[in-house]
């Protein structure tokens, strides 16, 4: 989550240790409301999946209230604290991933260097002050623009990380003063599985209705790329 809104759509491409591959497309939006984010997300294909629905809310004092619309059964879920790492629609994303991340959500353990593609940057080890999955995680961050270039996350005992996600320098757009990747990859070395996220049609500061991010939403068959005629398109900027 940055500290802007946006519309997106998103491909999620994601290849079990098999070969197996299957594809999601996912339109998102997301908006700070009286300080805390807001973000909503529905599917858009395959087909077999078309309309269910993700909204989240952002708690700043625990995880984040997250609620799911199933269209073959007409109803809402709300997702529990014991299944925040859950497969995110079968992906190696979870939906403790979906979560604003904030500095004062971990603990620092300890500071170095190292180089991800070439590129220097800090590694910085860090334990969640709410352990929930993983006991720590390693941020690794340029030291040029402090862009995040691949964080690894440890489960109690790990030596070896059990998922790395890598945000590739080429797709890192600046827009709004937020350094945005346009592609995520995500492996999970126990799985041997892997999702590669593609963010597409980008839109940075566009005019949200607030009332998008309910219950009723959920239902509804509202298209979340409708703003009317004070719908505005930001390009990011150059690399």
């Amino acid at each position: 989550r940055y500290d802007c809104d946006s519309r997106a759509l998103i491909d999620l491409r994601m290849r079990d240790g098999r070969g197996g591959e299957r594809h999601r497309r996912i339109r998102t939006v997301a908006k700070h409301i009286r300080g805390r984010m807001h973000s909503i997300g529905r599917l858009v294909a395959p087909q077999h999946l078309r309309g269910l629905t993700v909204l989240t809310i952002e708690a700043p004092d625990r995880s984040d209230d997250v609620f799911v619309y199933l269209p073959s059964l007409a109803r809402v879920r709300r997702v529990s604290m014991g299944r925040r790492a859950d497969s995110f629609l079968g992906s190696d994303l979870t939906y403790r991933d979906l979560d604003r991340q904030r500095a004062e959500d971990y603990r620092i353990e300890s500071l170095g260097r190292e180089e991800v593609e070439g590129e220097p940057a800090h590694l910085i080890m860090a334990r969640p002050e709410i352990l929930e999955t993983y006991l720590r995680i390693s941020f690794l961050i340029a030291l040029s623009d402090l862009a995040i270039l691949e964080t690894r996350y440890y489960k109690a005992g790990d030596v070896q990380a059990s998922r790395i996600v890598c945000f590739p320098r080429a797709s890192i757009r600046r827009s709004g003063g937020n350094l945005i990747p346009t592609r995520i990859h995500v492996a999970n070395t126990i799985r041997g599985s892997e999702t590669e996220v593609e963010i597409s049609e980008l839109e940075v500061d566009p005019e949200i209705d607030d009332r998008l991010f309910s219950i009723v939403t959920l239902r509804a068959e509202r298209e979340f790329d409708a703003a009317g005629d004070a719908r505005k398109r930001t390009r990011p900027d150059e690399p």
